[in-house]
């Protein structure tokens, strides 16, 4: 209510009082006292700061690349080998950012320098200098034969066999020279698995994680068989990095992290498949 020449009106509802501000206090940025009409440019600066100078605020990420194979990398989000290089790369103080590619690309992705290192490597199917972390895994190739017929324990045994083989796996050249033998490939290891059960080859070269994914994935676990004593082939799986030097970093911070969870287990337990039937 107002008094106006001696008459008393009222307030209009619609009238407010003026808001009262806080001052507010000055901010001390970097040691200094900076005046309070410089919120913009201090915004402004911050921002500059993080972008000239990334690892103030944010982490050192490591880009990987990677590829599809049933059950150890199935997208960029699932798989066994996807969980042990989130595991590593986050023990070892780089958040993982992972790139889901078809296999060449991923190699290409690696080669161009787009990709800080890819997974899973082999020496054999990588020709340009690169470092490479401590193995992680070992790549066993083995004979796969329909229970009932004999186990093949060595590359003797597969003279004069047809013999089918996965393309995009990695052989030795010894297995895919065999005297007298016939080759037959597939595109996909499901292909490989139906032709064997089918009886149009005689023997699968495959491995004990994306074969035997494939064999329990069509519920064959009881009609092929293999000997887990014998591998025909030996190749050690590791994280290929640049040649450069942030790659022989990555390549020795990522070797630590294997080597002591190789030592307490963890990697064992990442690692850990049921396997199909073993021959009697």
């Amino acid at each position: 209510m107002y008094n106006i020449g001696g008459r008393f009106v009222l307030k209009p509802w619609y009238v407010r009082p003026r808001q009262m501000h806080k001052k507010p206090a000055n901010l001390k940025i970097l040691g200094h006292l900076l005046p309070e009409s410089q919120p913009v440019r201090i915004k402004t600066m911050l921002f500059s700061l993080l972008l000239l100078f990334p690892s103030w605020g944010l982490a050192d990420t490591v880009t990987l690349g990677s590829f599809y194979i049933p059950s150890l990398v199935e997208s960029a989000q699932q798989g066994t080998f996807v969980e042990v290089a989130r595991k590593v790369s986050a023990k070892a103080g780089y958040p993982a950012e992972i790139i889901f590619y078809p296999a060449q690309r991923t190699r290409d992705a690696f080669a161009s320098g787009q990709l800080d290192g890819f997974f899973p490597a082999l020496s054999q199917s990588l020709t340009q200098p690169h470092y490479a972390s401590s193995s992680f895994a070992l790549k066993r190739i083995y004979a796969f034969t329909r229970a009932g017929d004999d186990v093949i324990t060595s590359l003797q045994d597969l003279r004069g066999k047809r013999i089918g083989y996965t393309l995009g796996f990695t052989y030795s050249e010894s297995l895919l020279k065999v005297p007298e033998a016939e080759y037959q490939s597939t595109i996909l290891e499901p292909q490989s698995v139906k032709k064997l059960l089918a009886g149009r080859i005689d023997v699968l070269l495959g491995d004990e994680t994306s074969t035997l994914g494939a064999i329990r994935a069509q519920g064959a676990v009881h009609q092929i068989h293999y000997d887990p004593a014998s591998p025909l082939d030996e190749h050690p799986i590791y994280f290929a990095f640049r040649n450069t030097p942030r790659g022989k970093k990555l390549a020795a911070d990522f070797s630590v992290v294997i080597d002591a969870m190789k030592a307490n287990g963890d990697l064992q337990q990442l690692l850990s498949l049921p396997a199909a039937v073993p021959a009697d």
